[in-house]
């Protein structure tokens, strides 16, 4: 018997930190496939998701505004800037189509006390470092309200900050004076 098989399936993900480092990861991957199955004079095939997550990015005029925004409004008066990271992320088709910013909230703290309600021994703590994506993860649910707070000031500074931006041609109208 012949310990070659007939046939061979690869299968993984893609993940650049920009738009056209994907585009050049396909390009590079289509090369190498191709022409490594015709070095050994096989046939290969490339089929790609529909559905590949784009690269999670910053609005730069946002993210700007919005770091002086946060800073004011956490207990630290400061905010994190998270490195990038090749995480697929669903808020990045938004992010697509209109300016945004991804916004994490830290809730990391490795020796939260466990809430007394909780039938655990006197002095749990639980480690709120570990991310959602491991079985360890405990949330600590007191820092939602800190989240809801930041949202709420992020919006209300928002439309404070642009509620008297009139566009330069509507300055000078007076609408006591518009003809219908």
């Amino acid at each position: 018997y012949n310990v070659i098989p007939a046939g061979a399936s690869i299968g993984g993900t893609i993940r650049s930190l920009t738009p056209a480092g994907l585009h050049r990861i396909r390009a590079r991957v289509k090369e190498i496939v191709y022409t490594t199955a015709a070095a050994h004079r096989c046939n290969a095939s490339i089929s790609w998701s529909p559905d590949a997550y784009p690269p999670t990015s910053n609005d730069p005029h946002l993210f700007s505004w919005v770091q002086t925004v946060a800073a004011d409004a956490s207990i630290t008066n400061s905010i994190d800037i998270i490195q990038p990271t090749m995480g697929g992320e669903d808020f990045a088709f938004f992010a697509q189509k209109i300016p945004s910013v991804f916004l994490a909230l830290g809730s990391g703290d490795s020796q939260w006390p466990a809430p007394s309600d909780l039938d655990l021994p006197p002095g749990t703590t639980f480690d709120t470092t570990v991310t959602v994506h491991s079985p360890f993860f405990v949330l600590n649910e007191l820092v939602l309200q800190r989240g809801v707070a930041l949202h709420a000031h992020l919006a209300l500074q928002y439309i404070h900050d642009n509620l008297n931006t009139t566009p330069l041609s509507r300055r000078n109208h007076n609408p006591a004076k518009e003809e219908f």
